[in-house]
């Protein structure tokens, strides 16, 4: 039997039921609802319809949707591009960076500030961002998705559900926290200065040090009747709504995060699979510890404030902080990383912002620790992991890097800029070095200069070929 004490490896997909990562997105429109008034003559071909057909109507809609969403990947901007253009570039200019205002530049200060980082901080930093990535991962989740995808009852299948549903929003508690305190200083900001007054006086009686109950109490009966009042009273429908809505959402995130409610959720689940005989020899409490082990809910880890950091830009950027000319650039961003985040990506993506002993760099990664397909079809076997990493380092150029390893046994393809090309003998000599040294024996090297001419979908087809999955999305 598989240890399911073993929550998360070093690299997964944080999957669950359809093999898509669980989330709150792909939620749409259910389309109007009739009123009730004079009876109407029924018509029985709207309201009849067989098991198969809505079953056909559901597998189109979801089709559909995902044909948008490969259209969209295909046509989606390169966000390496726009980081070059606006970090690495306009932002790192304090010519520039002063004429947005204090307020921006303060912010910007505050980035730099986290991503300045050691090379060893940078290695712990890609382990927490993987962490954090995959933490739907490991023997005791595959055991919960075959429990869906056998077709369990609808008592097991809720069950499961609402413990996925506490358990992500639990482990997210300290994310949706700093996402919500973002959200309000973009409000203040935002609003007129009598209102940003009158916030920002709220929010000096916020209890930081409090409880999750204490600053949910506060949040949800204080600031949110204070952000409805003034948007429903002055019909500010521009940023201050859109960024009331986006803490809405926070919030209610942040309410399921309760510990309490979590228990519940693990020791209802934790009672189907012990009837069923699923954990065996288990001790289910020390199970519960190790599924929060990580998480530590009284304060974020460097890579959490890395990326709030990054998202309090970005949300600036959007509200045309940086200038109306720049709104585009990092509309582009966010829909870039909305989209790799989506229910129909199979990947594991990481986003790694960094300043190395004063060298700024930024890197985009793609993993699939499944590259085969072998966890599809069970067994031992070994299974093959292919890493995509596209990485930027100023004044030096644009990097590429391809690793497949399969039992230990590694290909790998490297791509660098024209800077380099008097270094290229070192480059085939070190990274081979470098390959062996963490224990892998390398079959296949490519060193080139300039960028791969391979799109991300040819690398990871699999992005492209829908499966016939049970979608288990919270």
């Amino acid at each position: 039997m598989a240890d399911v004490g073993m929550v998360s490896p070093s690299v997964g997909t944080r999957t669950t039921g359809s093999g898509q990562t669980p989330s709150n997105a792909g939620i749409g429109g259910v389309g109007g609802r009739p009123g009730v008034g004079a009876p109407v003559e029924a018509d029985p071909s709207r309201v009849v319809r067989t098991n198969e057909q809505a079953a056909d109507a559901a597998q189109m809609g979801r089709g559909s949707n995902f044909e948008s969403f490969v259209k969209a990947l295909r046509a989606m901007p390169e966000l390496m591009d726009i980081y070059n253009d606006v970090f690495m570039t306009k932002l790192t200019n304090p010519a520039t960076l002063a004429s947005y205002g204090t307020g921006f530049a303060d912010t910007v200060y505050e980035f730099m500030d986290q991503i300045d980082m050691t090379p060893e901080q940078l290695t712990n930093l890609l382990k927490e961002q993987n962490s954090l990535s995959n933490k739907f991962t490991g023997p005791f989740f595959d055991i919960v998705r075959n429990m869906v995808s056998n077709g369990s009852s609808r008592e097991l299948t809720v069950a499961v559900l609402e413990f996925l549903k506490r358990y992500d929003a639990v482990t997210s508690n300290a994310h949706s926290e700093n996402v919500m305190l973002s959200n309000i200083r973009g409000i203040a900001s935002n609003i007129p200065r009598s209102k940003s007054a009158q916030l920002s006086s709220l929010m000096q009686t916020y209890p930081a040090g409090g409880s999750h109950a204490e600053k949910l109490a506060f949040l949800k009966n204080q600031v949110m009747p204070f952000l409805t009042k003034y948007v429903s009273q002055t019909h500010d429908y521009g940023v201050a709504r859109d960024m009331t809505a986006m803490f809405a959402v926070n919030l209610g995130k942040f309410e399921t995060g309760s510990m309490e409610a979590f228990t519940r959720s693990f020791t209802n689940l934790a009672g189907y699979m012990q009837l069923s005989g699923m954990l065996d020899g288990i001790d289910v409490s020390a199970l519960q510890e190790r599924l929060l082990a990580g998480f530590d809910q009284s304060q974020e880890n460097h890579g959490t404030r890395v990326m709030d950091a990054f998202v309090d830009i970005l949300t600036k950027g959007l509200s045309g902080d940086a200038g109306a000319s720049n709104k585009a650039a990092f509309s582009d961003m966010v829909s870039s990383l909305l989209l790799n985040e989506s229910v129909y990506m199979p990947l594991t993506h990481l986003v790694i912002p960094a300043n190395i002993d004063g060298r700024m760099m930024f890197s985009e990664m793609w993993v699939d620790p499944d590259a085969e397909g072998q966890g599809m079809s069970g067994g031992d076997a070994p299974k093959a992991s292919k890493i995509f990493a596209k990485f930027m380092i100023k004044e030096l150029g644009d990097f590429d890097l391809l690793i497949v390893e399969k039992d230990g046994r590694a290909s790998v393809e490297v791509h660098y800029p024209e800077s380099l090309a008097d270094r290229a003998s070192d480059i085939r000599r070190d990274i081979p070095d470098i390959i062996r040294r963490n224990g892998l024996r390398l079959e296949n090297f490519l060193a080139a200069q300039g960028q791969t001419e391979k799109s991300l979908l040819q690398i990871f087809p699999k992005v492209v070929m829908q499966k016939s999955t049970v979608d288990v999305t919270i």
